[in-house]
């Protein structure tokens, strides 16, 4: 039955949100009961925005499903006479494979294993051990035998009559899983019990932080041998499907199998030697660069029916359990995996780190990936005997249950596996570039919001998309140590230029000469230009760390930049200048050409001591007076900056002395944007205003008055009529500033990490790693 959509609009615009669900529930057909569905889903988003109605369901309405109601809702949006942002496509879908979560623990969960199909237990750092029902999602017994010490480790044996518990309190202890009682003690280590497990031959065997191996009786639980080889904190430990041997791991990469008849070593797989450093508790990886087995310690492992041992670290290694040669290798988490598990007649991998991955064993390729628990480290994990449900625990005490079936076969954007914080968009809209915190750049379609490429392979955690070259055909991106060069439209990667110091990571880039040079900026270090053609990397040691958005002059002759004091996270060494100061530092004009210091603008020391009088901070003697933003007026004759106590000043470009100064900010100016000729835009650091300025005569022209303190990530329109900002961390706001008003909004339901306002639309990178695309519709 078709909709009355004439009567719902009209319910809609006299009474609101109230009036269309009355009017939707007598409907009362298959779609008044989709849509209805839908907005109650909405709750949450729209409760204190409710005018944000049409763009929501616009946005979450399934395209080829029901474009029926889509269509109505663009009509409903469209008649509202009010500004509303359009999505570019609907959002991806909520993940239909999670079935469920549990606040287990307060602590990260290190145990979790699968007693049956309708039961599974955790361990965890908080010392306790809970048994779990998984239809009811409720606890059915909290076991505390280790006494309040962390557990380690849960290991079940083969046919789920017993289970082993590795404690801190140097104990590994046997259950009983039917009647749950301990049945032996297994005493004997003098540090943390970290692994252990139970052998299909009768056998316990145990790792411990004291560098040893303990195999011991089932029945008895009398220690039958300590196998020694190991030098540092035994980590990993798996046993062969008949019992005879074992392989062990210890966190300085040495990896040994065992024979456990004779207690002695088969092989040592990889030999890490080397003593392992911790610095306030943690391990400092110990690298393994023999060029066999993992570069970083592994911690998990599965030894196969078919003749085959998994191990896992950051990747996944498939060895011969027979000449212990490496079958396959698969590459793609990015920090180390504490959950490794194989299914379906052994013929797949399903591994966690920051994100669950699943792995065709046979056809040596990854099936699906996502972020399963936010972003949050996966510490644990098993799969049902009837492989009907995946559980894993997490670094924050939580428990997630899966449909395994729909997380292999959902259909499912997969974004970055951490937050999104950089987006470049080229031109025509083709494709969008964003740089993620995964050790990943991906390549969208610009339009559809779809990943078409992964670049992979950058050395440090964040990833920054410099630009574009060679006609907007490739791509330049950054990471610490070093630069790549991507073609875009086969991701492929052309080449990589690696600079000496492997902690500089540009933060900014300015492309000169058609391409083939780029000048980069980081906080912490001097700048840099990088010769693409031949790979050679230039430091200039300016005293300052250059950083922010630098902007290039219309002529590509001159760069603008603002600059932080040499004392503040300062990396490099002998980089000083006399005339430098510890405790402020200038904008600074660098003439690209001679590739120097044109000008220095630097902030009047009048306003420095105006500052210094009210301030209540006692240690004045150290604040830092720094330039937080700076820009050209429209012309290029003058220079503009905000600093960092608050203050506006504006400089003659060519002669470098002060025009006009005014204390505008609280605290700090965080953004500025120029208008027009005569008009500047300002945004303080946690002000509930944004203002613009005349600049002629620095007078007060508007205030934009909004109810939050709370705003990040402003991005201005091309046209220079829109400020789109972060508001409250998830919602997009897009102010109008030629009216002086917020224009609209939309709750995006998650935490918004970069803006970026292009002709062709606002582009959003989020925490959970999507990208978002909007357009501004405005009423005729």
């Amino acid at each position: 039955m078709d909709l009355d959509f004439e009567k719902l609009k009209n319910s809609w615009l006299s009474e609101g949100i109230l009036g269309l669900k009355n009017e939707l529930k007598q409907e009362n057909n298959a779609m008044s009961s989709i849509l209805f569905s839908y907005i109650e889903s909405l709750h949450e988003y729209i409760e204190n925005h409710p005018e944000e109605l049409p763009s929501q369901l616009y946005a979450r309405i399934n395209e080829s499903a029901h474009e029926v109601l889509r269509q109505f809702v663009l009509q409903l949006a469209n008649e509202s006479n009010s500004a509303w942002l359009k999505t570019f496509t609907p959002f991806p879908p909520e993940e239909e494979a999670l079935i469920g979560q549990i606040d287990a623990h307060s602590n990260f969960i290190q145990g979790l294993v699968c007693l049956s199909n309708t039961q599974f237990i955790t361990s965890s750092e908080d010392g306790h051990m809970i048994l779990w029902d998984i239809e009811s999602m409720q606890p059915v017994q909290n076991f505390v035998e280790h006494e309040g010490y962390a557990i380690n480790h849960l290991a079940l044996s083969r046919d789920r009559k017993y289970l082993v518990s590795s404690g801190d309190d140097n104990h590994a202890l046997i259950w009983d899983t039917y009647s749950w009682r301990v049945i032996h003690v297994l005493k004997g280590h003098n540090d943390y019990v970290s692994r252990g497990a139970i052998t299909s031959s009768g056998l316990v065997i145990t790792g411990s932080r004291d560098q040893t191996v303990r195999v011991w009786d089932l029945n008895s639980g009398e220690c039958l041998q300590q196998l020694e080889g190991h030098n540092a904190w035994v980590y990993l430990l798996a046993a062969s499907p008949d019992g005879s041997r074992a392989i062990t791991g210890s966190i300085n990469n040495t990896m040994i199998v065992w024979d456990l008849r004779e207690g002695k070593i088969l092989q040592k797989l990889v030999d890490g030697g080397g003593d392992v450093h911790y610095v306030m508790g943690l391990i400092l990886d110990h690298k393994n660069e023999s060029g066999v087995g993992h570069r970083e310690y592994p911690v998990m492992a599965e030894w196969l029916h078919t003749n085959r041992i998994i191990t896992g670290a950051n990747d996944i290694i498939v060895w011969n359990d027979l000449d212990f040669s490496e079958e396959a290798r698969f590459i793609g988490h990015n920090w180390k995996m504490h959950l490794l598990r194989v299914f379906g007649n052994e013929q797949f991998i399903v591994s966690g780190a920051q994100s669950i991955k699943i792995w065709d064993l046979k056809e040596k390729k990854e099936i699906t990936s996502l972020l399963g628990h936010e972003g949050a480290d996966i510490y644990s994990g098993d799969i049902t005997p009837n492989e009907k449900h995946l559980i894993t625990g997490d670094k924050k005490g939580k428990v997630r249950i899966w449909d395994l079936d729909k997380l292999i076969h959902s259909e499912r954007i997969i974004g970055h596996l951490s937050y999104a914080a950089s987006i470049k968009v080229s031109d025509e809209m083709k494709f969008a570039v964003t740089g993620g915190y995964d050790k990943t750049a991906i390549v969208w379609n610009a339009r559809k919001l779809k990943p078409i490429h992964y670049l992979r392979g950058h050395n440090d955690f964040g990833v920054v998309i410099l630009g574009f070259r060679n006609e907007r055909r490739e791509v330049i991106t950054s990471s610490s140590g070093e630069i790549k060069i991507w073609n875009i439209e086969s991701g492929e990667l052309i080449k990589t230029i690696i600079y000496e110091n492997e902690l500089y990571h540009p933060e900014n880039g300015i492309i000169l000469e058609q391409g083939t040079k780029i000048f980069c900026s980081t906080m912490s270090y001097s700048p840099t230009l990088w010769d693409i053609e031949n790979g050679s990397v230039q430091t200039f040691k300016v005293g300052f760390g250059f950083s922010g958005s630098m902007i290039i002059s219309k002529d590509n002759t001159f760069i603008l930049t603002k600059t932080y004091p040499t004392n503040i996270l300062d990396m490099d060494n002998e980089r000083g200048e006399e005339d430098n100061e510890p405790n402020k530092s200038p904008v600074i004009l660098w003439d690209v050409k001679k590739s120097q210091i044109a000008k220095k603008y630097w902030i009047p020391e009048n306003l420095i001591q105006d500052d210094q009088e009210i301030s209540t901070n006692n240690s004045n003697d150290n604040k830092k007076y720094y330039p937080t933003c700076a820009l050209f007026n429209y012309d290029e004759t003058k220079v503009i900056a905000g600093f960092s106590e608050g203050s506006l000043c504006i400089w003659d470009r060519y002669s470098g002395s002060l025009i006009k100064t005014l204390k505008i900010a609280d605290k700090y100016l965080s953004r500025m944007f120029l208008l027009n000729e005569k008009k500047l835009l300002t945004v303080g650091n946690q002000e509930t205003t944004i203002k613009v300025w005349n600049l002629e005569n620095l007078e007060l022209e508007k205030v934009i008055e909004m109810d939050t303190e709370d705003l990040t990530y402003h991005n201005i329109s091309p046209n220079k009529k829109y400020l789109a900002l972060a508001i409250k961390e998830k919602m997009i706001g897009i102010i109008d500033l030629v009216k002086g008003e917020l224009e609209c909004t939309f709750n995006l339901g998650e935490e918004i990490r970069h803006i970026n306002y292009t002709e062709y639309g606002i582009y959003i990178g989020t925490e959970r790693g999507y990208l978002y695309g909007f357009e501004l519709i405005c009423p005729q």
